[in-house]
């Protein structure tokens, strides 16, 4: 279970440090801040 763990937590270090910034540039702050509403609405829903 440890090794999941510890897939996981590097799989979202490198989402946060180099995929969300460079996506960020591409899309700008007030895009971004969209989708991540999107996606928690989402989430509500199917939870």
């Amino acid at each position: 279970m440890k090794v999941v763990k510890d897939l996981v937590e590097h799989h979202v270090e490198e989402e946060e440090e180099e995929y969300f910034p460079e996506s960020e540039k591409m899309l700008g702050k007030e895009q971004m801040e969209l989708l991540g509403q999107k996606y928690e609405d989402w989430k509500n829903d199917v939870m």
